[in-house]
């Protein structure tokens, strides 16, 4: 029975996973880590803090002890909420139990931070995180770089792009992206397009993001054939472009010499 009401728990609505909770406990059915986590996750999407908060004590109060998927769970509804103070205590809590050993609690916090704009206290926590010897990833950079780049602080983030390019082997399209942007935005014609050989050779297929990125540097460095050979490749690849696309799109038409 307990497996059928975690399916269940799984696959509705926040409101119906509580009924549907409430009802199992009624029935007689003691929830475990599997069912509470699923309902948690739930609140998670809506930065439900309170509701989670209780949640989590009500688990507590049965007797089960919160894992780290759990506790990270937490932390995401705290990062939601924007409560910041309580996702630096909760990532404390984590550390001590031995459940902060990658880089996916730092990161939560991180972005959470990062998009509100409070880029120094990102910075921090992935400073202390590299302190901690916990080895950041593309994810984690992916998150500062991008951070760097919307706050104009382009030198970091082309540092930072150059850092993890000597410490870092695991590359995907947010990192590429985020690297594309730092150089980009710093005017490094030659990172950008070795960046862009990178993902040749890794066969990583860019995304619309990607192709944002790279028109907008072309029609800025005046390189207007590559930009209308982006766009080109862009719908090739089946991405509408936004109007800021198609007006670089028509510059970049404008200046493409005719075939001979």
């Amino acid at each position: 029975m307990g497996h059928f009401w975690q399916f269940v728990l799984q696959i509705i609505g926040v409101k119906k996973r509580k009924a549907i909770f409430n009802q199992m406990k009624d029935e007689g059915h003691s929830p475990n880590i599997y069912h509470y986590s699923s309902l948690l996750n739930a609140y998670a999407s809506g930065g439900n803090y309170q509701k989670a908060e209780e949640l989590v004590q009500d688990m507590k109060s049965s007797g089960l002890v919160p894992n780290k998927v759990m506790l990270t769970t937490q932390l995401k509804v705290y990062v939601r909420g924007r409560l910041f103070e309580k996702s630096r205590d909760l990532l404390v809590e984590l550390d001590t139990l031995g459940f902060a050993k990658d880089e996916m609690p730092y990161c939560l916090l991180m972005d959470g931070l990062a998009k509100v704009g409070r880029i120094d206290e990102a910075r921090s926590v992935f400073n202390e995180m590299k302190g901690k010897c916990v080895k950041p990833g593309g994810y984690s950079y992916s998150i500062m770089i991008s951070s760097f780049c919307r706050g104009g602080l382009f030198e970091e983030a082309k540092e930072l792009a150059a850092e993890f390019e000597a410490k870092c082997d695991k590359y995907d399209v947010a990192i590429c992206n985020a690297i594309l942007c730092a150089y980009c935005r710093a005017g490094e014609m030659e990172s950008v397009m070795r960046t862009m050989r990178k993902m040749d050779e890794l066969a990583i297929s860019p995304d619309y993001n990607t192709f944002h990125i790279l028109i907008k540097f072309f029609c800025k460095e005046k390189l207007y054939m590559l930009a209308y050979q982006t766009m080109e490749d862009m719908h090739r690849k089946g991405h509408q472009p936004a109007e800021e696309h198609a007006r670089n799109y028509c510059t970049a038409h404008a200046y493409q010499k005719p075939s001979i």
